[in-house]
This record gives C-alpha cells, structure tokens and sequence, in this order.
C-alpha cells in the first residue's frame, strides 16, 4: 500500500527575515517522532550556518 506524505512548514518565530523549512513526512510517522524529524532539521541547518560564517571570516 502506497504511504501518503504530508508537506509541512516550520518557521522559526521571532526572527526577521522568516526563517522556514519544508518538510515532507509519511503518515506512518508518530507525532513523537514528527517532533525528532524537527528537531534534526532545526540542529542541521544550524551547523551549516555554522559553516557558512566561519567560512565568511
């Protein structure tokens, strides 16, 4: 059987120019870990930001 995937968006609040991130997720997924999945993209995207400023300087 053919899982359905849900788009999602998560913004950041309180921080201007918004701040956001697409995530696609299949159904199968529990809010416990739909809460994980966040937490990973939220915790990647800061070390690659990371990166690119250190690189700047």
């Amino acid at each position: 059987m053919e899982s359905t995937v849900h788009q999602i968006k998560a913004t950041l609040q309180g921080i201007e120019p918004a701040v956001w991130r697409r995530l696609h997720v299949p159904s199968e997924v529990p809010l416990s870990g739909l809460h994980a999945v966040i937490q990973r993209v939220s915790r990647d995207t800061a070390e690659r930001d990371s990166r690119a400023v250190e690189s700047w300087s």
